[in-house]
């Protein structure tokens, strides 16, 4: 058995290499310096749950985001419960969005956890709000996609923003 001291040095590395994974995906996806909208929620993010902050933040469905993008797994599903999800306008495209944020976060076996407990009507509903998001050329998520069966079907190769 190897003493904690030996160990240690690997454990910082894995979450090092899991954290730059997150990182470029996250510039990916949510570039910080872009005239589009990914932009816009890059800032928000950026703001309100990547700071490294204890600040209370000011509403429920904030809260709900911060914590599970910190893994809470209730929060998740709280998320996922969201009724922001059936809304048009703003409200249910922030929805989208912070779905496809919170998986490109967590990473696929976290997300697959709690979505797997939900019902099919909401994993459909999760599905429609990240397939289109996602560059399944350049990402996978295999478990998170074997648990609905949407599949945006692109007119033109995807396009990095």
């Amino acid at each position: 058995m190897r003493p904690i001291a030996t160990l240690t040095p690997l454990f910082v590395l894995f979450f090092a290499a899991c954290s730059t994974v997150e990182q470029s995906r996250l510039n990916y996806y949510f570039p910080e310096n872009t005239e589009y909208v990914q932009g816009i929620y890059r800032k928000f993010y950026n703001e309100k749950i990547l700071a490294k902050t204890n600040q209370y933040p000011e509403n429920e469905k904030l809260r709900n985001l911060r914590d599970a993008y910190r893994g809470d797994q209730s929060a998740l599903r709280a998320f996922f419960n969201s009724p922001d999800r059936y809304v048009s306008g703003e409200s249910g495209e922030a929805w989208h969005y912070d779905c496809f944020f919170l998986l490109i976060s967590l990473g696929d076996d976290a997300y697959y956890n709690a979505l797997a407990q939900e019902p099919p009507e909401i994993r459909e509903q999760v599905g429609t709000a990240i397939d289109p998001q996602c560059n399944w050329q350049r990402d996978s998520f295999p478990k998170t996609r074997s648990l609905y069966t949407y599949r945006y079907q692109r007119t033109k190769p995807y396009n990095k923003p």
